[in-house]
């Protein structure tokens, strides 16, 4: 498939942000507040439409306090407002003075997607850094720029749990709401860009999905990639064309799988899921099945919410981000374990820490760029760990750009690297260079669930559909 590079096109449109204060005060005192107020230019026909638009422009006002959100609604973060016409006035009221704000816009349609209508984000702008002002006009501005994202039309505004890239398949492209799988590809060629995702007529009847992952089928011989579909009862291991097999993980019964991973080292497959309070795997022996030792692992009992916060598979070692710590079990280990023996995963394991002078980061997330590096998101920034040196001395760094952020994802394909935070998206090089960042309101799909890269291509699910990024 081709791939070409998409340079950001700047929109000729200007956004004047007026900030009118009511008050002379701090921010502080409650009664001291004023209004913002935007004049938004015509957008209508400074870009190329995707998708059937309902031809009203909606713009969604956000701000942003000391990095946090700052939530202007009753039931949300933002203020929206109808446009129309070429000069478009919207004012939002009752800012508190001070500062430091940034402030977010979105302009997008509503578009019928079945029985609801979902909202599509086409242009976004961000401000830098401004202090509202008592007694003083502020002014902000910011340039509007098009949406880099792809949408999935079929599945705009929807919940999507998980959305995974197995390129043995055909179609590649997998997405999941809670009942249904939908398939598809991503294709550059011809101009504009389309993310084509399709139903498929399997039925789940019976299973709530919770997110899709690559795997491998259990075969005896050499294991075929396929698609773990992990369910509120099992995981579900399907070919994308068939039926399905959900005999997987048939003696441990029903267990609510949140997330999975596999990785094949030329003889064995190594297994490993996420569970409610919990975790486990197994190590394949292809050649006597009847030895595969179950790790289930349940902590429910003595700890509230997820234990489990994210997981990768090496090539030598399995590496968790958990309420316990961080630390890794390695493949070697794992190994030798056969039927009928039990495993302490906690006792074999090897844990491991993300230091800021003193203090001891907590770790939300793992990704890994299939060499040497093992990225950590944490508390404070991503920083990346050289696996060959992480018990000899090695010391974490921090990417540079990321600080103050908490990072809650991470994906890489060894080329570029993805990260999430809850208000931004950061894309960094091979080399370590920032080479992309942009806010949720330029058109991420609400809350993002999961990231995989199809080649080049970043595909995010969310809570409000699916989404490509072409690098």
């Amino acid at each position: 498939m081709k791939r070409k590079v998409k340079k950001a096109v700047f929109i000729a449109g200007i956004i004047t942000v007026t900030v009118v204060s009511f008050f002379s005060c701090t921010m502080e005192a409650e009664t001291r507040t004023g209004s913002i107020t935007l004049t938004v230019p015509a957008s209508g026909d400074t870009g190329e439409t995707r998708g059937p638009q309902s031809g009203r422009d909606y713009a969604r006002v956000y701000l942003l306090f000391n990095r946090e959100m700052f939530r202007l609604g009753s039931r949300s973060d933002y203020r929206e407002f109808e446009l129309s016409g070429n000069q478009r006035k919207v004012t939002v009221e009752n800012i508190p003075a001070g500062g430091p704000y940034k402030l977010w816009l979105g302009i997008g349609q509503y578009i019928s997607n079945g029985d609801f209508l979902a909202y599509d984000v086409r242009y976004y702008a961000e401000s830098g850094d401004f202090t509202v002002i008592p007694d003083k006009d502020n002014y902000v501005r910011v340039d509007l720029l098009p949406s880099p994202f792809i949408k999935a039309q079929s599945i705009l505004g929807r919940y999507v749990g998980g959305a995974a890239v197995v390129e043995s398949l055909t179609p590649p492209i997998y997405a999941a709401t809670r009942t249904n799988v939908y398939r598809g590809t991503f294709d550059a060629v011809p101009d504009p860009d389309t993310l084509t995702m399709t139903v498929h007529s399997q039925s789940f009847s019976g299973y709530m999905i919770n997110s899709l992952t690559e795997g491998y089928r259990y075969t005896g011989g050499a294991p075929p990639a396929c698609l773990y579909i992990n369910t509120n009862r099992n995981v579900i291991v399907w070919n994308g064309v068939d039926s399905f097999d959900d005999t997987l993980m048939s003696n441990l019964g029903t267990i609510n799988i949140l997330r999975s991973l596999a990785y094949y080292d030329g003889s064995n497959v190594s297994f490993f899921f996420q569970r409610n309070g919990g975790l486990g795997g197994v190590d394949w022996d292809q050649a006597i099945p009847a030895q595969n030792v179950w790790v289930n692992v349940n902590y429910g009992r003595y700890f509230k919410g997820e234990i489990v916060h994210d997981f990768v598979v090496t090539g030598d070692a399995v590496y968790f981000a958990t309420a316990l710590g961080a630390f890794l079990v390695p493949q070697s280990l794992i190994d030798t374990y056969v039927a009928p023996a039990k495993v302490n995963l906690l006792r074999v394991a090897s844990f491991f820490k993300v230091r800021q002078g003193k203090r001891e980061l907590y770790i939300y997330a793992l990704g890994y760029n299939g060499a040497n590096t093992l990225y950590a998101g944490t508390e404070d920034g991503l920083w990346s760990i050289n696996i060959p040196t992480m018990f000899s001395g090695g010391t974490p760094a921090l990417v540079p750009g990321t600080e103050h952020n908490r990072i809650y994802m991470a994906e890489s394909n060894g080329t570029y690297t993805a990260y999430a935070s809850k208000t931004y998206l950061y894309i960094q090089d091979s080399g370590g260079n920032l080479v992309a960042t942009y806010p949720f309101v330029a058109g991420l799909p609400g809350d993002v669930t999961s990231m995989d890269w199809e080649v080049n291509t970043l595909i995010i699910s969310g809570t409000e559909g699916l989404v490509a990024l072409p690098l």
